[in-house]
């Protein structure tokens, strides 16, 4: 997705719950080639992709609000999108990297992440995948616990998911402690109709674990809880999605808590 000069975003006005129907969706479109209020948008392709948004939530029996907005900032009428309709959540595409300077995703997804003061998931598809094998790489966080609460909902995706979900220790800690892993499974399992399995890794890279573990178990999607340290800290330091997107060829998920 080139946020340069386009920028599509999805906006859910109430909790994605699997359980539930009664929730609506927020499709905008956002162009910020110009000056607002002197350019003549071409709007075809835009009522297209919001015409599939429209006929997707019908086939889902989601009420789908759309709208295309003009803007100099992209981020910035995200951000008063979120505000103005009440968004709970914001559902962005991503390209799992960037060669922006000083960024850790791209300009209007730092911002967004940084600012919006709602759930934030980013999605990095592979269109040669399929839904079926999900990993989950723990960390006990605010983010991880917010891809727990709606990884039930993602996986309606396919009719017999399989989930694992990965802890990754230190090498010098002999005995993991799994209380987290354990409490996952009991929540996730009578909520997903595929197994769910938990194991702890030893490793002395967070990243490479994830990766290797992918590889093993053939993953087909990897949904990460977002880091908790600061976008610039992150942008110093590396940043753990970033890399885990880059070197793999799954779809993955990534996900910031509003109380993050």
């Amino acid at each position: 997705m080139k946020y340069s000069s386009d920028c599509h975003g999805i906006g859910s006005s109430r909790r994605w719950n699997c359980q539930s129907r009664n929730r609506s969706l927020n499709w905008w479109s956002c162009r910020c080639d110009r000056s607002p209020c002197e350019t003549p948008v071409p709007t075809v392709k835009s009522h297209r992709l919001l015409q599939q948004a429209v006929q997707l939530g019908e086939d889902w029996r989601i009420p789908v609000h759309t709208q295309i907005r003009v803007a100099h900032d992209v981020a910035g009428a995200i951000l008063e999108t979120v505000k103005e309709r009440h968004i709970d959540l914001v559902l962005m595409g991503w390209k799992g990297n960037t060669s922006t300077p000083g960024r850790v995703f791209s300009r209007v997804v730092d911002t967004v992440i940084r600012q919006a003061a709602c759930d934030v998931v980013l999605v990095k598809l592979n269109y040669q995948k399929g839904f079926k094998r999900w990993l989950l790489p723990m960390a006990g966080g605010p983010n991880s616990s917010q891809a727990i609460q709606l990884l039930p909902a993602l996986t309606t995706l396919s009719s017999s998911p399989a989930i694992k979900l990965y802890q990754v220790f230190k090498p010098t800690e002999s005995q993991p402690d799994t209380t987290l892993l354990d409490n996952c499974v009991r929540f996730l399992q009578p909520r997903i109709s595929g197994k769910v399995t938990a194991t702890p890794v030893c490793a002395s890279s967070v990243p490479e674990a994830v990766i290797d573990c992918a590889q093993q178990d053939l993953s087909d999607v990897i949904i990460l809880g977002a880091s908790r340290e600061s976008l610039l800290k992150q942008a110093i330091n590396g940043n753990i999605p970033e890399n885990i997107s880059r070197r793999s060829n799954c779809t993955v998920i990534l996900v910031r808590s509003a109380t993050a």
